[in-house]
């Protein structure tokens, strides 16, 4: 194989994804850079020709940056599994949250006992929500792939620089828990009302 079909082969290859030019919109040498050194795409650029010694480093350099992406696509398949996980738990919460709202609007709303074992239920599904936030303050700590310090957290490629948008689960437990809060605010009125 000559330079030529390797920049082709890499042309037809990386760079003709769907995506490349929104994502990217880069040209070969900085592709190049990007995906295998910016050694790898000196050499291109500094070479006669293919010898061995550039092919046998453009390989190597190949499989790593396979290995890199199979590492992502497996971190990406934990971090949704995560997800799906905290999604459940929440979801869960917020059903008994209605449900013992329900329940406070209806006549067993009046009796003190009704309304303190409201109130108690509702303290333990705000315990659950912490329980949710520690065990993705966790995950936070130690992401499914460690990126270099050069590039950003794994948190912050996935979900952009918004720290809400950086931390989703933590921000849907904080508004769960708000809605919990609220809830409790009107048993504890109901309680002080109550004969």
């Amino acid at each position: 194989p000559t330079l030529d079909r390797v920049e082709r082969a890499y042309r037809e290859t990386v760079m003709s994804v769907p995506h490349y030019e929104e994502e990217y919109d880069d040209d070969l040498l900085a592709s190049v850079a990007a995906e295998l050194g910016d050694d790898a795409a000196a050499a291109l650029t500094a070479s006669d020709g293919l010898t061995p010694d550039l092919r046998e480093g453009l390989v190597r350099r190949s499989h790593e940056a396979v290995r890199r992406r199979e590492n992502l696509t497996d971190a990406l398949d934990d971090e949704r599994e995560r997800l799906d996980d905290a999604e459940t738990r929440l979801a869960r919460i917020d059903r008994e949250r209605r449900a013992l709202a329900a329940h406070l609007d209806g006549d067993v709303a009046d009796s003190f006992d009704a309304c303190a074992d409201v109130w108690k239920r509702l303290d333990e599904l705000e315990r659950r929500c912490a329980a949710v936030a520690s065990d993705r303050q966790a995950d936070i700590r130690d992401p499914p792939i460690n990126r270099s310090d050069a590039s950003p957290s794994f948190y912050r490629y996935l979900y952009g620089g918004d720290a809400v948008a950086n931390h989703p689960v933590l921000a849907e437990v904080a508004a769960l828990v708000r809605r919990i809060r609220t809830d409790r605010e009107r048993v504890e009125k109901r309680l002080a009302d109550a004969p």
